[in-house]
């Protein structure tokens, strides 16, 4: 309701624009057009049909089924699981009108769709989950090659010192180099130090052999 100018010494007058349920119907479906797989429907304050996008004359009039159930939720808004006049399971979203004697629109969706909207995100998560998964294990598996190779080879040369200690300054293998900078930096030292190793073993048999 918009209040009106009132001239002095007139009676205050009021424009009032009203809205049919039929008209409410027809504004809530988009662009005027029948919408396909889902039903609009607008109640009284006691259950009671005032429209309904889907066989209106047959359903005007009688009691919504569940109606009891949608008054047990508090609130203007919300949803929950009902049966149509048809007995057609469905999810019924609704919103009470304001500004009304108790209308409240409801928008209901057969069961078996709502649930196949959802549950395809869902298998399209699970097997995003299960590809992500099988990545980071052959990841995992490759990282972990990448680490156990030099650690052997640093063990097998480490193990080749000890048994070769004083049977003369043949170098052993060599080392593989390693992408890891870390061990490749102790690669790098190892052959450093062994290599300083065999020239002083080698001086000190010179030595030895010339007393």
């Amino acid at each position: 309701a918009i209040p009106a100018v009132a001239e002095s010494g007139e009676r205050e007058r009021v424009f009032v624009l009203s809205l049919s349920p039929s008209q409410l119907i027809r504004t809530l479906q988009y662009g005027r057009e029948r919408v396909s797989g889902i039903l609009i429907a607008v109640a009284d304050g006691n259950g009671r049909i005032l429209a309904r996008s889907r066989d209106a004359e047959n359903a005007v009039g009688l009691k919504a089924p569940d109606w009891d159930k949608l008054q047990a939720i508090s609130g203007s808004s919300g949803s929950f699981e009902a049966m149509t006049t048809e007995g057609q399971s469905t999810v019924m979203v609704f919103q009470r009108i304001e500004m009304t004697p108790g209308w409240t629109a409801v928008v209901a969706e057969p069961l078996e769709v709502f649930n196949a909207r959802w549950h395809t995100p869902l298998v399209g998560l699970l097997l995003g989950s299960v590809l992500a998964t099988v990545l980071a294990t052959v990841v995992a598996i490759h990282i972990g090659q990448m680490i156990r190779r030099p650690v052997q080879a640093l063990a097998a040369r480490s193990l080749a010192i000890a048994r070769s200690e004083g049977r003369g300054d043949t170098p052993p293998e060599a080392l593989p180099q390693s992408t890891i900078r870390e061990f490749e930096v102790a690669r790098v030292s190892f052959e450093a130090a062994e290599a300083a190793r065999r020239t002083l073993e080698r001086r000190l048999r010179t030595a030895a052999n010339a007393g």
